[in-house]
């Protein structure tokens, strides 16, 4: 038989939850504020040497590609002679991430592709080991 719950015992559950709940925000918080390392090469047909992007993994994926243009001005990538002015053009709409085989879309935010690309291995590895 189940037990009556009294108006204490929804108040303690409710409290309990209510402190799990700001534990896991606050949890959350501290993984999107982590500050990682990119790295990144351009490719227009050919491997161009990009560089090093710092990023917060809260960040959004935009904000990476923008980082990598700005990375791309300053080593002047592209033709020598007007290589600044040409990345100063481009929009970060003009550019996109793949990775693997994968078109990672502009408004995804980073934790999540790194998320979604370990459980997508995952269930690759899974896959390939049980057949």
């Amino acid at each position: 038989m189940p037990k009556a719950l009294t108006k204490s015992a929804l108040l303690r559950e409710a409290q309990t939850r209510e402190s799990l709940r700001k534990e896991f925000l606050a949890l959350q918080d501290a993984v999107k504020a982590t500050e990682i390392s990119i790295p990144f090469v351009f490719y227009d047909g050919t491997n161009i040497p990009g560089g090093v992007c710092k990023v917060k993994k809260g960040d959004y994926i935009w904000v990476f590609l923008d980082r990598s243009r700005k990375v791309g001005a300053e080593l002047g990538v592209g033709e020598k002679g007007n290589s600044r002015r040409e990345w100063a053009r481009v929009g970060v709409d003009d550019l996109m991430l793949v990775r693997r085989s994968i078109i990672v879309p502009h408004v995804s935010c980073i934790r999540s592709m790194f998320e979604t690309f370990s459980n997508l291995s995952n269930s690759i590895t899974t896959s390939t080991t049980s057949s």
